[in-house]
């Protein structure tokens, strides 16, 4: 019970944040993206989209995908069903 909690609450936390939120629902739209284009996509500083990735990748709602020097994101499966899920909700 308690890992499912824990578990539960890094997920959660890991998407409960607006900047986060936009990060995912854009790599719904356009996976693959390196992280200058999600800065760019978004209007945000690198700095700021790379710390966000990186909570993101941490909770296992996004992966990393290296091709060569590039650094691709997409959404991980568990970041697909939380969309789906949140998408209820509009």
């Amino acid at each position: 019970m308690r890992k499912w909690a824990t578990r539960t609450e890094a997920i959660i936390t890991g998407a409960a944040n607006s900047r986060r939120l936009m990060i995912l629902k854009t790599l719904s739209r356009e996976p693959g993206l390196p992280l200058w284009k999600i800065a760019e996509n978004l209007h945000l500083n690198l700095k700021t989209v790379a710390g966000h990735t990186n909570r993101l990748l941490i909770a296992g709602l996004i992966a990393k995908r290296y091709e060569g020097r590039a650094v691709r994101h997409q959404l991980a499966p568990l970041g697909i069903k939380l969309l789906a899920f949140l998408e209820r909700f509009k």
